[in-house]
């Protein structure tokens, strides 16, 4: 764009010509970010994951290696239970507020709807009240 532009054809010449330019842009940084995307995943794991993961690895061993020999004996009891007590008080929140929405508390037991919505049995039992 070093010329002058005198005719309004020359004008339109000249925006095509940017436009084109323009889209030619955005695809080499549509290509140059896909590109630094996939190398920066592959720095990544050659240079961090992988010499984290080893230098884990090799400090549990030494500390395995090191460790007194002579422990206090193993309780062969199941830990099997220890997760899934840990899960639950986190889980049930989610599944009482899953089961307290009007389609699904209607098809539920009583009982289980005044579990799950005690509040609207106390409302129900103070209208019977005042009644």
């Amino acid at each position: 764009m070093s010329r002058k532009i005198k005719t309004l054809a020359q004008l339109e010449q000249e925006k095509k010509k940017v436009k084109m330019q323009m889209e030619v842009s955005k695809r080499a940084f549509i290509h140059s970010f896909g590109t630094t995307q996939s190398q920066a995943k592959g720095f990544f794991m050659k240079k961090v994951a992988i010499p984290a993961g080893a230098v884990g690895l090799a400090t549990m061993g030494a500390n395995k290696l090191f460790s007194n020999t002579v422990s206090t004996p193993k309780n062969f009891t199941s830990n099997n239970n220890t997760l899934f007590k840990k899960i639950i008080p986190l889980v049930l929140p989610f599944i009482q507020s899953f089961l307290a929405e009007p389609e699904r508390l209607k098809m539920l037991p009583p009982f289980v709807r005044n579990i799950i919505a005690p509040d609207v049995a106390v409302k129900k039992a103070r209208r019977i009240e005042k009644v």
